[in-house]
């Protein structure tokens, strides 16, 4: 892998939402981190998000982090939800904020929701920065002018407001004044949002303003957004609260130690195998949001699997003052090795103290063990994301190996949007790939250049990877698709919480040294399955067949039900005849064909189909003119053959799956016509073969009514 050793700054312009405007790389020195030997740029570049208007019908982090705040304790100061617009102060304009009832059109048309979802409903504060164009820019204020705010009989007080948001490089600020608007005080908000990244909708952000408003008569606020061709934000339902005495709030966990921030997000499946093999050193963050200190502040995880608690354990008691944080590990390391099914880890932080605040005190996070799949994603689509390319990108997902596994194929979600042509369509080149993290710049297994099929639009792609054993370590599966207007699915919960080094991109790669970056935008729906010995076990693999050959030349199409596409296919039949495509035609032997289909994790099934009727070949035939009559009959019939080469023949009964039911032997010398009785046939399709010494023969399919 080429090492970059620069720090770059450049913007592209356009006014398309499909193409990418603007990029920043930033260095950053990675040492020892996931057994990377070499620098990774962070790619700042703005990502493109679009919601699929999915409903979010789970969630892997249950904690309902953007509900709105309502405790009986806490007094509400002061409030506004924007229906009154004189209460506000601003410019207005394209580069401004204005107060409605909807978002622009211009982000409605980039299927952004159309109206914030808060509490009030009706009018709320919006500014759209995509709008501005490339040379447009944003120091922009909406400023409360309904009154000063009286905060005096309160020292400790919070600002909530309710908002919706997608970020790419602008800042948000809170600006709060305790003279009248002389002296301006400001706050940094919502930085939790990384690059890429869209709030729920709606979202509560609650800002401790006591420093400027505690115990303050005469207090306003204003909110100011500075950006530059970025994203969008809107605000409503605006209250001052006084503050708890007691708000304890987790705020992250980690699966391998505090130290291991690309761990804030663990797997949501893994194979038996690995699990078994598998150590999580768990770890929190969590912080005092309240007035008063906490003493015997601790967390406690706890882990069920299905249903049954199988893990606890609980960190050390510390004194935690106001606003501090702490950040701790949990003594015992948990292994998942109960088997396939299902791990629930709660983590909850408390203390002496009876909390305030309680929907944020609790983290719960899942976790599947299956036979032979790994993936980060939550299996809940809401989102496809994309980067703006020339002609290609590619992206990939790390996966770490705890014991010897074999990777067997990889399987990525292609949104597809018929309306505006973004996504992966029927007729584009896909290529899956598995590094080693210490060497990106060979893949140690892929499968190039797949064409879409109709059938894999809009859903899971799952394709073979030639197997390939891997030894304990650092990996990285991905794909590579070979157009400027694909996209991937995501999932806007998880794309939140991407960790560094986690995904890597590349974007029009002319050379396979050319660097790789990560992306903290988003993680995409990329699974990896490695091989089972069971995995086959229970699957039933049905081949049903459609058989032509009422003509010179023969048919087979088959349709299969059952395993896990995408299938690979091997014929073989009379003559030395092989093929590998799902169908078969233009057979010119009569005989039995027979095929073996083999799913992704290699399952397979078996067929055979006859080919007869009036399917000839001249080197094989043996007879001028071949005739079975009555057809259909009762089981009784007449077989005859005209200029037929002498010799002994044998006249075989067989059915559709090849059982022989009657055989008789004749010497036949250049005809041959005689009767044939097989009553006791039950109705159905049936063939006569008729086969002579010389390797030759034909075959006559007839019907018993």
């Amino acid at each position: 892998m080429r090492v970059v050793l620069w720090l770059l700054s450049f913007f592209y312009k356009t006014t398309n939402h499909l193409k990418m405007k603007k990029h920043y790389y930033l260095l950053i020195a990675i040492l020892s981190v996931f057994e990377l030997t070499a620098q990774i740029n962070e790619v700042s570049v703005k990502s493109y998000d679009s919601p699929l208007g999915m409903q979010q019908v789970s969630m892997r982090n249950q904690r309902a982090a953007g509900s709105p705040v309502s405790i009986a304790s806490i007094d509400t100061i002061w409030r506004d939800d924007f229906s009154d617009t004189a209460n506000w102060t601003y410019s207005g304009g394209a580069n401004e904020w204005s107060i409605d009832s909807s978002l622009t059109t211009n982000l409605i048309g980039q299927t952004f929701d159309s109206l914030l979802n808060s509490t009030s409903g009706g009018n709320f504060a919006i500014i759209d920065s995509d709008a501005s164009g490339a040379t447009g820019t944003q120091d922009a204020t909406i400023e409360y002018t309904g009154g000063a705010i009286d905060c005096s009989s309160y020292l400790s007080v919070r600002l909530v407001f309710e908002t919706y948001l997608r970020q790419y490089q602008e800042t948000r600020q809170v600006l709060v004044s305790n003279d009248g608007g002389a002296v301006w005080d400001t706050i940094a908000v919502l930085t939790q949002f990384g690059t890429g990244t869209t709030s729920p909708n709606v979202y509560t952000e609650i800002v401790d303003i006591t420093a400027f408003a505690g115990g303050q008569s005469n207090v306003k606020i204003k909110f100011r957004y500075m950006g530059s061709n970025d994203w969008f934000w809107c605000i409503d339902d605006v209250r001052i609260v006084s503050a708890p005495q007691n708000e304890l709030g987790l705020t992250e966990t980690y699966y391998n130690t505090i130290n291991d921030a690309s761990y804030k997000n663990y797997y949501t499946m893994m194979p038996l195998r690995q699990a078994d093999s598998a150590g999580l050193n768990l770890g929190v963050t969590y912080k005092n949001g309240g007035v008063a200190a906490q003493t015997n502040s601790h967390a406690t995880v706890s882990v069920t699997y299905n249903g049954t608690n199988v893990f606890t354990d609980t960190t050390d008691s510390v004194l935690i003052t106001p606003n501090a944080s702490v950040a701790v590990n949990f003594p015992k390391n948990f292994k998942p090795v109960n088997g396939m099914g299902s791990y629930r880890m709660e983590f909850i932080v408390a203390s002496d103290s009876v909390d305030e605040i309680q929907r944020n005190n609790t983290i719960i996070n899942n976790l599947e063990v299956s036979n032979n799949q790994y993936r980060r994603d939550n299996d809940t689509l809401t989102n496809s994301n994309w980067f703006d390319v020339s002609n290609q990108w590619e992206m990939l997902v790390k996966y770490e190996i705890y014991t010897n596994d074999t990777v067997v194929g990889i399987s990525t979600f292609f949104p597809y949007n018929p309306s505006s042509g973004r996504g992966v369509n029927a007729g584009d080149s896909v290529s899956y790939y598995i590094y080693k993290a210490t060497d990106l710049d060979s893949a140690i297994s892929k499968n190039a250049s797949y064409i879409v099929q109709q059938s894999d639009v809009n859903n899971w792609l799952t394709l073979p990877m030639p197997a390939v054993k891997l030894e304990p370590g650092i990996y990285y599966a991905g794909f590579k698709i070979s157009n400027n207007r694909s996209s991937v699915g995501t999932n806007s919960l998880i794309n939140a919480k991407t960790a560094p080094l986690a995904v890597l991109v590349r974007r029009d790669a002319t050379a396979t040294n050319d660097p790789w970056e990560y992306t903290t935008s988003f993680t995409p729906f990329v699974r990896l399955y490695t091989k089972s010995d069971d995995a086959c076990n229970g699957v039933n693999i049905v081949i049903e067949d459609t058989v032509f050959d009422k003509s010179t030349f023969g048919a087979i199409d088959i349709t299969i039900t059952g395993g896990a596409p995408t299938y690979t296919y091997s014929w073989t039949g009379p003559n030395s005849f092989t093929a590998n495509t799902k169908n078969i035609k233009d057979l010119a032997k009569q005989g039995w064909y027979y095929v073996t289909v083999t799913d992704v994790f290699g399952c397979a099934g078996n067929d055979s189909s006859l080919v007869a009727g009036s399917v000839t070949v001249k080197d094989l035939g043996f007879a001028k003119e071949l005739k079975l009559f009555p057809n259909p009959n009762n089981g009784q019939f007449t077989l005859t053959g005209t200029d037929v080469t002498n010799g002994y023949y044998t006249f075989t009964v067989i059915n559709t799956i090849g059982q022989a039911l009657y055989t008789r032997e004749l010497e036949v010398g250049n005809s041959f016509a005689f009767s044939m009785n097989v009553s006791n046939l039950k109705s159905g399709i049936y063939f006569v073969k008729i086969a002579n010494t010389n390797g030759q023969n034909q075959v006559v399919r007839f019907v018993v009514e």
